[in-house]
């Protein structure tokens, strides 16, 4: 009995709300004109679009300036500086030796152009780097960004090669600097004995730490023009020494460099014989490794761009391309100064030729050097804290941990310099400079713009030109680490 009470219940509800709908009103008349009015005004006067947020390439190459903040942004002529400071310390010390490492087996002219087409294919792979920021975005400035932002699957490789490259090369230029300012200090300040270890010690705590801890790459310009000081009084230096001939036999050093006795009797003058100027030979391989790991700057190639005010890569590559050109004039001038100066008995570092303590001149060039080897210590630091905070993936912590990091990094490469010397790392840095500078410089760009070529050309036939750089980066890595480890030096 219940059921169909409710059941008739239901249907009397239903059909008493069913009868108490109204029909929907229509629009007033009113509206319809004014809505008819907006309309025709819309398709005669359409309204303003925002710009699109992706700009074509061409207008990315050049027109659409970009850059870091106005307090860390690059001028030109910062970015220009750091280049050199980046490249020059590092990179012009030993090239008269490998002109002469063999004597005669290597040309004038064949050494230019080696060094010439390495300037190139640096100056290439940094341009590269930039364009694949440009067309991949994203935020980070690391290697292994940009790799994920073109198409890269993750990989370790963008972040390891720049890793074990820069800290071997950070080594390298601590243990530089304790074997530069011992004798230095000690001839200086003979009262207070310093010990190599000492030094090491106080060059790590100043300056090196301060600077090492400072996060942008324009916030080193004023050890960049200091250390620039340094380099272009070195090249004036051993120029004057080359043109007077002071090293020569009856030059103004050559005899007080006989009375340091047989141990230095490799260092005297030692006439190279006559070269055809284009002559290629088996010796012409340490030449080769040296230019490879000459232009090597390119663990921060990112990061010069990202930082470069009013960026396009347009004017990245002009900065680029003048700052390598400037480097290739420093390295011509080193190298056939310092070979003119010392002939066949040239050393892989150049200032180890002159005389300790007779030539103040050759004593003050050690200082200055080594004031730009402090200069680009922290641009190659740099490089290197980029690939650890990306390796811990650490980039957006708090600036405390990661000055922490650096700090232990800093401390555990000075204690590590304090029982090699800059002669016992030469093998090792051969090594480091042929399998992952020759990553860095040629293999990664290479691989880059085989994806993004296509998108912002260069040149034409540049996907050619790129399978035969990678393919030559490979080469050099291999033929580079048989010359560091079958040279010994």
């Amino acid at each position: 009995m219940k059921l169909p009470l409710l059941t008739v219940a239901t249907l009397a509800l239903t059909l008493t709300l069913g009868s108490s709908r109204q029909p929907v009103p229509s629009l007033p008349t009113q509206a319809i004109k004014k809505l008819d009015a907006a309309r025709k005004d819309a398709k005669h006067h359409p309204p303003s679009m925002p710009p699109r947020p992706f700009p074509s390439d061409v207008e990315r190459f050049l027109k659409l300036p970009r850059g870091g903040s106005s307090d860390h942004a690059m001028t030109p002529l910062i970015s220009f500086c750091n280049l050199l400071a980046d490249l020059c310390p590092h990179g012009m010390l030993p090239l008269a030796y490998g002109l002469m490492s063999t004597p005669g087996s290597t040309g004038a002219c064949s050494a230019a152009l080696i060094l010439a087409a390495f300037g190139v294919l640096g100056w290439y792979g940094l341009g590269s780097m930039g364009r694949a920021k440009e067309i991949g975005g994203g935020d980070g400035d690391s290697l292994s960004s940009v790799h994920c932002s073109i198409g890269f699957k993750p990989s370790k490789l963008p972040t390891l090669m720049p890793l074990f490259l820069t800290l071997g090369c950070c080594l390298f230029y601590s243990a530089f600097l304790g074997d530069i300012f011992t004798p230095l200090l000690s001839l200086l300040l003979p009262s207070l004995s310093l010990s190599r270890t000492a030094v090491l010690v106080t060059l790590a705590i100043v300056p090196l730490a301060p600077l090492c801890l400072l996060d942008d790459l324009s916030s080193l310009q004023v050890s960049s023009f200091a250390g620039l000081g340094g380099i272009f009084y070195t090249i004036c230096f051993i120029g004057y020494r080359a043109i007077t001939g002071g090293y020569r036999p009856g030059g103004e050093f050559h005899s007080q460099m006989l009375d340091l006795g047989p141990s230095a009797s490799h260092l005297l003058y030692a006439e190279p014989p006559l070269t055809p100027l284009f002559k290629i030979s088996k010796g012409t391989l340490t030449l080769m490794n040296m230019a490879c790991v000459a232009f090597a700057c390119h663990y921060n190639g990112v990061k010069y761009y990202v930082e470069l005010k009013d960026r396009t890569v347009n004017k990245y590559s002009k900065i680029m391309g003048l700052g390598n050109l400037t480097v290739l004039m420093v390295f011509f001038c080193m190298m056939f100064f310092g070979a003119s100066a010392f002939g066949g008995a040239s050393q892989p570092l150049i200032l180890n030729n002159f005389h300790p303590t007779a030539d103040l001149g050759a004593s003050f060039a050690r200082g200055l050097v080594g004031c730009a080897i402090i200069s680009g210590y922290p641009l190659m630091f740099t490089g290197l804290k980029s690939a650890v905070h990306d390796l811990l993936k650490i980039e957006s912590s708090p600036k405390f941990t990661k000055d922490c990091i650096s700090l232990a990094m800093l401390a555990a490469i000075t204690v590590t310099a304090t029982f090699v010397t800059e002669h016992e790392l030469g093998p090792l840095l051969g090594v480091v400079g042929a399998l992952f500078g020759s990553a860095v410089v040629y293999i990664i760009p290479a691989m880059w713009n085989l994806r993004v070529a296509e998108q912002m050309p260069f040149f034409k036939g540049e996907r050619t030109a790129n399978v035969l750089l990678g393919l030559g980066g490979c080469a050099l890595a291999v033929l580079g680490t048989w010359v560091s480890l079958t040279e010994g030096h």
